[in-house]
Parts: C-alpha cells; sequence; structure tokens
C-alpha cells in the first residue's frame, strides 16, 4: 500500500475500461474532414460507475457489429494479437459468435467474424499491425518520420475503478507505470 493505493489489488486481472478508435476509407484516410462512408471518424468507450468489467468490450461489439457504416470493416490493432483481440474473441463467443480466427500455431494472428444463418450482424475483420510492421508502438513515428507524437506513459497499476475520479497533487510514483517490465531501449 503507497499513497493510499493497493499496488496489488486486481494486478494480475485486466481488461478494457477504455477502447479508442478512429476510423478513415480510402476516400478519406489522408484529410482530416467527416467523410460520408465512415459517418463518425474518431470516438471512444469508456467505463462508467455503473459497469461490470466487460461493459466497456460489450458496447464496442455492439457498435463493431450494428453500426452500418462498419459493414465488411477491418479493425486494426498494434500488438492485437498478444491483447486486444482476446477480449474481443471472448466477448464474441459470450454472445455465440464463433469467429474464423487465423492462427499461426497457437498464436491468433487475425479474426473473420461472419453472421451464420439466422444471425444479422456486420461482417467485419480484425487484424494484428505489429505482424505487419514489427516495432513496439512507441518506435513507430522515428520509424515513419513522424514528428511530435509519442505513445507516452501510463500508471497501468493505477488504472482500476477504484481510482477514478482521484485527483492527486502531481504525477504518480514510477512504481505506478510498471517499469520493472519494461525492456531498456536499444
Amino acid at each position: 500500500m503507497e499513497d493510499g493505493i493497493d499496488l496489488g489489488l486486481y494486478a494480475t486481472e485486466q481488461w478494457p475500461n477504455l477502447v479508442a478508435y478512429s476510423r478513415f476509407c480510402s476516400d478519406c484516410v489522408t484529410s482530416e474532414e467527416e467523410c460520408a462512408t465512415c459517418a463518425t471518424r474518431k470516438g471512444y468507450f469508456m467505463y462508467r460507475s455503473e459497469d461490470t468489467k466487460w461493459s466497456v468490450t460489450d458496447r464496442f461489439l455492439d457498435w463493431i457489429l450494428n453500426e452500418p457504416a462498419n459493414s465488411d470493416t477491418l479493425f486494426v490493432a498494434h500488438n492485437g494479437s498478444r491483447f486486444d483481440m482476446h477480449f474481443i474473441v471472448s466477448r464474441l463467443l459470450h454472445r455465440g459468435i464463433y469467429p474464423n480466427m487465423i492462427l499461426n500455431g497457437t498464436q491468433l494472428i487475425g479474426m473473420d467474424v461472419k453472421p451464420l444463418k439466422g444471425q444479422k450482424f456486420n461482417a467485419v475483420s480484425f487484424k494484428d499491425s505489429y505482424l505487419l510492421v514489427p516495432l513496439p508502438l512507441a518506435s513507430l513515428p522515428k520509424a515513419f518520420d513522424i514528428a511530435d507524437m509519442s505513445k507516452g506513459e501510463f500508471p497501468y497499476l493505477l488504472n482500476h475503478p477504484i481510482n477514478y475520479g482521484k485527483v492527486m497533487p502531481g504525477l504518480p510514483g514510477k512504481q505506478y507505470y510498471c517499469t520493472a517490465r519494461k525492456k531498456a531501449e536499444a
């Protein structure tokens, strides 16, 4: 316990409490303007006090599967095969939707979700951009010569509902950022 925050609380179990998206198509990929095809270009789904641990993922899935603009959409997550897509698979299976998972051995590298007879929802696909560009997310701006952009750091050990809305006098201590798990920069 440090600064009134239990460092061990839920440290081994993770689930999304924020899902952010940015959508574009071949018509608007180089523009910041709104697009008739894409509808809403950016958005998010965030944890609310009445939520259960799966609520954010379920709202995101509702949007993916039911928003007409998402039909036949490819969803891309960097390193999604190791993290993000597993939450999606779990909730799809919970709904009785069985994705066609693309595997390399036991590693999930992508999936296609299509309605079976009698099911009504959007057909969508998921891919992992890390498998195409095998660089850590923090290295992508430099690799693509994009100035003034960085991944940043986040105090993951504070990311729990008991801490939402807390106002701190400054940045949390290093122990909240999982620094022991980080690899040294090459």
